[in-house]
């Protein structure tokens, strides 16, 4: 998923979701950089140094700032609660059991406020949406 948008002056900023320690000089990197003239090998090392504190592999929303130049400053964000739910399911079935429990959900939560700046309960209500959209009723939550 690429997006990009001109800001004020020359920078431009593009958004990409980016597996974790497992970027290459490849689409969609090259896709979106490479017309700003961007040194990929740089910025493909670069990612995967600081990306290191995330399990490898997981997919990280990244904001990139390009400036004139080709010079490039990029945010890392957490992952999207969907993917930090389905891991937690896949682990919840590994352990045999048939529930989530408030203490995993708050695991989560404390994840993604590390990110946001709203209110935990702000928060919550967004991955409690989540749950719920992704249809895991089977899985009560307790």
């Amino acid at each position: 998923m690429i997006f990009s948008k001109k800001l004020k002056g020359q920078f431009v900023k593009v958004k990409l979701l980016l597996p974790a320690g497992n970027v290459s000089i490849a689409p969609p990197v090259s896709t979106a950089l490479g017309q700003y003239r961007v040194d990929m090998a740089q910025f493909t090392k670069s990612f995967n140094e600081s990306s290191k504190l995330f399990e490898k592999g997981a997919l990280l929303p990244v904001k990139i700032f390009l400036k004139p130049g080709g010079s490039v400053n990029y945010v890392l964000m957490t992952p999207s609660i969907s993917y930090l739910v389905k891991r937690l399911v896949v682990e919840v079935l590994a352990l045999k059991q048939k529930r989530l429990t408030n203490l995993m959900l708050y695991k989560l939560l404390l994840i993604k406020m590390q990110q946001n700046s709203g209110t935990q309960i702000g928060v919550l209500k967004s991955m409690l949406g989540t749950v719920k959209s992704m249809q895991l009723n089977k899985y009560h939550i307790s």
